[in-house]
């Protein structure tokens, strides 16, 4: 995100010119960009003292992006990616103390949140592909009727251990999303998916097909 470092008003001082009762002020800003690459806006105002003669506002600003390319390396970002997963794995082995509730959607929809704001993260990571393949199948398993299917507890423990084996992990193949498929259907989830309101947005050539 882009923030104010610094901010100075330098002294008037005579300008070099043809007239030299003009009186420069200069204002400098630097923006640091964060990992999100978000904008920040920065608005400031400033009074310039009253004089007979004309004074020139000099403003500066300077992007700094070293930061923000650091955030992005795919050592960062493969740290991150094994880090949420392993979230995501204990929000589903923690479903198995309401695998007989009625509203057991309920406690399915914040593991589907969390997985859209893993795709929303790795999303400006090239190398991190294979991984969000395998996240919208998983995300896919839980948009349809099958998400009962993680009522079962043999089905929650072989989906931790996937989860724990295909993406906690340094890299992430296209041989391992490929097993993933035949995996979560092998369980009997579809991880293919229904159209939903909730579809993610935005995700090129990762629409979501209705199951027939």
């Amino acid at each position: 995100m882009a923030r104010e470092l610094s901010t100075f008003l330098g002294g008037a001082s005579p300008k070099k010119g043809i007239d030299q009762a003009v009186q420069q002020v200069n204002r400098t800003y630097l923006h640091e960009l964060g990992s999100d690459l978000a904008p920040d806006p920065i608005e400031d105002e400033f009074i310039v003292p009253a004089r007979k003669s004309p004074t020139t506002v000099k403003i500066r600003s300077e992007v700094i992006s070293q930061g923000a390319k650091q955030f992005l390396s795919p050592t960062y970002m493969a740290s991150m990616r094994r880090r949420n997963a392993d979230t995501v794995a204990k929000m589903i082995f923690d479903l198995q103390g309401h695998e007989d509730s009625t509203d057991f959607a309920v406690y399915t929809f914040p593991i589907y949140t969390k997985i859209k704001e893993m795709l929303e993260l790795l999303q400006p990571a090239r190398q991190e592909g294979n991984s969000r393949l395998i996240l919208r199948m998983l995300r896919d398993t839980l948009m349809n009727g099958l998400w009962d299917r993680y009522r079962v507890p043999d089905v929650r423990s072989k989906v931790v251990a996937l989860v724990e084996k295909r993406l906690i992990v340094d890299e992430v193949t296209m041989n391992s999303a490929d097993a993933v498929f035949d995996e979560l259907c092998d369980l009997g989830l579809d991880p293919v998916g229904a159209d939903l309101p909730l579809a993610d947005q935005g995700d090129e050539q990762e629409k979501i097909k209705v199951s027939d």
